[in-house]
Formats: C-alpha cells, structure tokens, sequence
C-alpha cells in the first residue's frame, strides 16, 4: 500500500519513495504468515517424506523459526555451502526469496541425499552428514514431544 503525502519531487523525496517500495515488494514475497501450521502445511504440500521431523529440524534450526536466518534469509534448515559466501554472508548461509522456496529446496535436498522411505530418519540425517551435534537426533526427537504436545502434530 503506497501513501502518497510528498507534495514536491526532490531528489530525497525520490530516494524516500525508491527505499519504500523495495521494502514494500520485499516483504510481500512470502505468501503465508511463518509459523509452525504453514511451514508444515507446506512441507505437506510439497511431499517431503518424514515431515514430523522435517518440521522438528525447522524448529530446531531456527530457535521456534525466531533466527537471522530464518527471518532474514528464510532459511529454515541452515543450509550453507562455501559457494555462497560473500562479504556479508561469512558462513555461506543460503538465502532464499521466501520461507516457502527454503522448504522446496529441502525437498530437493532430500531427494539428491538419497532417503528412502522406511530409513529412520534421525540415522539417515546422521548418515548424511546434516548437522555437526553429535546429540542433534535427540534434539530433533525432543522437539517432536513439544510439537505433539502443543500443536497436536503427530
């Protein structure tokens, strides 16, 4: 929504209007609200297997989807890599133009690392090299208790 209360164009009256609309198309990216019910309808959505522990990683990754890099890079998994470091990105953290395209990606991940329904997810991750914690499987299966618990998701 654009309010138009600038009576003269000037240069800073430009510069004004040109920040706000990038702020204004940038936020309007993400089709849904980000919390725990549409990040996991979205993971229903895009048929990722294990999504309880697709959602338990999401909680996980992003302290309650509250981090830096959830809310600013809407990376919901940690994804990082070496190619995508930059001077303002020091760690390589993938940055995504929605919360959404973070969960297509992941979908793609775990195609590319080969899971196969019937695996146990928490040693498939382990298996695949996904998190450096050696605990990291008791945490996921930790914040899956809180997930049934307090948002009936089973």
């Amino acid at each position: 929504m654009y309010v138009w209360l600038i009576k003269e164009e000037t240069d800073m009256s430009r510069i004004i209007l040109i920040i706000s609309s990038f702020f204004i198309l940038n936020t309007s990216v993400n089709a849904r609200e980000l919390n725990i019910e549409n990040v996991y309808q979205c993971i229903m959505e895009n048929r990722i297997l294990q999504p309880k522990y697709v959602l338990a990683q999401s909680c996980l990754e992003t302290g309650w989807l509250k981090s830096y890099n959830c809310m600013r890079r809407n990376n919901l998994f940690g994804f990082r890599s070496s190619i995508w470091i930059t001077d303002g990105n020091k760690m390589g953290y993938k940055v995504f133009d929605s919360w959404e395209a973070s969960v297509e990606f992941y979908k793609g991940w775990q195609v590319w690392k080969g899971y196969t329904e019937g695996e146990s997810y928490i040693r498939f991750l382990k298996r695949v090299g996904y998190a450096e914690d050696p605990k990291y499987g008791a945490k996921v299966t930790s914040v899956l208790v809180i997930l049934k618990d307090k948002y009936g998701i089973e």
